[in-house]
């Protein structure tokens, strides 16, 4: 029986590291990831700041629907010209992040702004009705 003759090579410490990084780098652009978040709430409104550098602020989609607040994003590294890449690990995956509210929020009087990476979200709250003393009739 003779068994099959392997090929000396040089011995690589980082070959293995480099492959494994490498195929986590795949993998890790396939996914959509949360952008961390700092949420705040006063009486007037909820605060929230999202972590999204390298974004530009173009990319950005933020939308309010059924009590939802989405925020999605794509941050892009694009190659200089006349260059071709040697390493990419800058990540270039989609942001996704979902709120659901479950008290009253003024929808229309939503804002937000995009500085320094940092996107602020404010989600003021509904004013509390007033209640009227009414009447109740017997019947």
């Amino acid at each position: 029986m003779t068994l099959p003759r392997r090929e000396l090579t040089a011995l690589n410490p980082f070959f293995d590291f480099d492959r494994a990084f490498n195929r986590m780098q795949r993998s890790a652009q396939k996914v959509v990831t949360q952008p961390a978040m700092n949420l705040f709430e006063s009486d007037e409104a909820y605060l929230i700041l999202l972590d999204m550098p390298g974004v530009d602020k173009t990319k950005v989609d933020v939308s309010w629907q059924d009590n939802i607040l989405t925020v999605k994003a794509q941050r892009s590294c694009d190659l200089p010209e006349s260059f071709k890449a040697l390493r990419q690990e800058i990540a270039t995956q989609p942001y996704q992040r979902k709120l659901e509210f479950t008290t009253d929020v003024d929808a229309a009087a939503i804002s937000a702004s995009y500085n320094e990476g940092i996107l602020s979200i404010s989600v003021p709250k509904k004013a509390e009705e007033i209640q009227q003393p009414q009447r109740i009739i017997i019947q």
